[in-house]
């Protein structure tokens, strides 16, 4: 795994634990960082690819 979505997905399990903060919801790092790399393979998956070429 790359250290671009190494950081990405640390960042999105920051973002996970900090919604459940004072909601008294249960959870785990683990179940986070589950939940983060599925979230951001499904985003990976259902984003468009431009097929255009990069402007120089």
């Amino acid at each position: 795994m790359d250290e671009q979505r190494l950081a990405r997905i640390a960042q999105r399990v920051d973002e996970i634990y900090l919604s459940r903060a004072g909601m008294d919801q249960h959870g785990s790092a683990e179940e986070d960082w589950r939940q983060a790399e599925e979230e951001l393979s499904t985003d990976r998956v259902n984003s468009p690819v431009s097929t255009e070429p990069d402007p120089d």
